[in-house]
């Protein structure tokens, strides 16, 4: 919850060309980051933007002390 609060982007296509979402995973100890992306958006904006969700999700779990917690990105064009 706090991930998506942070760094989650909901604002729906056509207002913005992508979505991020933060989603916990039944194992307790992944998050789930969906991105999902309008089929014209930028290959290279979508790797830099992996770059920077992963950046800051490094952060963000090592500010907390929380080494057990992991992330998986998953992408689907809309």
């Amino acid at each position: 919850m706090e991930l998506q609060t942070l760094y989650g982007e909901r604002t729906p296509y056509p207002a913005r060309p992508i979505v991020v979402t933060f989603l916990p995973r039944n194992d307790g100890i992944t998050v789930l980051c969906l991105i999902q992306y309008t089929s014209n958006y930028p290959e290279e904006a979508l790797a830099f933007l992996k770059q920077g969700i992963t950046r800051s999700f490094e952060l963000y779990r090592s500010g907390r002390g929380w080494a057990w917690l992991r992330l998986q990105i998953q992408e689907r064009a809309m």
